[in-house]
């Protein structure tokens, strides 16, 4: 990779996922409105009624996520096409994408930035 594109993903100021500090959160079941609904782990599942105050009911969060993928690590290939897949099925929204050739690899590095669409009640 090179020189100029590592200093671009360090000034954009995203987390990679593996640095994630986001506090451990369960995902429950088809969500809201088919949009994940998380929590943070051992609080109860709260039940939602149509007539809640707005207060009460489950806000849209978007949250950044930044990878580099190295596209001749089977691990990375698998994950970037998870996140792709995400994005095409309206999960997930692309971002920013940088794809380079590796040489050495005789494959290609992308560096991707893209924002996932979760549910949570407001704190």
């Amino acid at each position: 990779m090179s020189a100029e594109l590592l200093s671009k993903i360090q000034s954009t100021g995203t987390q990679a996922i593996e640095g994630s500090t986001r506090p451990r959160t369960r995902l429950w079941g088809n969500g809201v409105d088919a949009v994940p609904y998380r929590q943070a782990q051992g609080r109860p599942l709260p039940l939602f009624k149509s007539d809640d105050s707005p207060q009460n009911k489950p806000k849209e969060v978007w949250d950044t996520k930044a990878c580099v993928f190295h596209l001749a690590d089977d691990a990375d290939l698998l994950q970037y096409n998870t996140v792709m897949q995400m994005i095409g099925r309206g999960r997930a929204m692309h971002s920013f994408e940088r794809v380079e050739w590796d040489s050495e690899a005789k494959n290609f590095v992308v560096f991707l930035r893209w924002v996932e669409l979760f549910m949570e009640m407001p704190t």
